[in-house]
């Protein structure tokens, strides 16, 4: 799913990529009008709500004890980006803005939560803060996050550390959220 410790969790069920076949199911039912992908998916949903989610926020995995699926300990940023993303919470806007107060590059990062990298939690995080309207907060975390590549190399990185590709393509769609976010706070 991504770059991150996340990936460690993906014993028996990870509710990350329940959520990622979540909107493939819904985005093929609505697309071709077909009821039973749409309800498949919609029963999902509800479970990965009854499972995953603890009323604040959403776990990565749970594991098979006796029988029982038991949900762990584990809580990854980038799930919670995957829940909002892919509307598995219906209070999106709400949850969203706490999501941007928690893990915002400005705050100190809780401990129990392992990070989301660039790719995919962090584009997710964009997305949503767009989705939501929040353009000021998506312009000051852009240039807290991407000016020092951009003054460093010229271009957007695949990890926020020069560890990979210093020049990364899917890196472009900082350039777009920068320039949408200032069109509409024209308006």
């Amino acid at each position: 799913l991504e770059w991150s410790q996340a990936n460690d969790f993906m014993r028996d069920v990870n509710f990350p990529s329940n959520m990622l076949y979540y909107g493939a199911l819904r985005s093929a039912g609505e697309l071709l009008d077909d009821s039973t992908l749409t309800d498949k998916a919609e029963e999902l949903r509800k479970n990965i709500l009854q499972f995953s989610f603890d009323g604040e926020f959403f776990y990565d995995n749970a594991i098979w004890e006796d029988g029982v699926l038991v949900r762990t300990d584990n809580i990854s940023e980038t799930c919670q980006y995957f829940a909002a993303f892919f509307d598995i919470i219906t209070e999106k806007e709400a949850f969203v803005d706490r999501l941007a107060h928690i893990f915002s590059p400005f705050a100190e990062r809780p401990e129990r939560f392992c990070a989301a990298p660039m790719f995919i939690g962090y584009v997710l995080r964009l997305f949503l803060l767009f989705d939501v309207g929040e353009n000021e907060r998506l312009l000051r975390e852009c240039k807290e996050k991407f000016l020092p590549m951009a003054e460093r190399t010229g271009t957007i990185w695949e990890f926020f550390d020069e560890s990979a590709s210093c020049n990364h393509g899917f890196g472009s769609i900082v350039g777009y959220f920068i320039a949408e976010a200032y069109r509409k706070m024209k308006q």
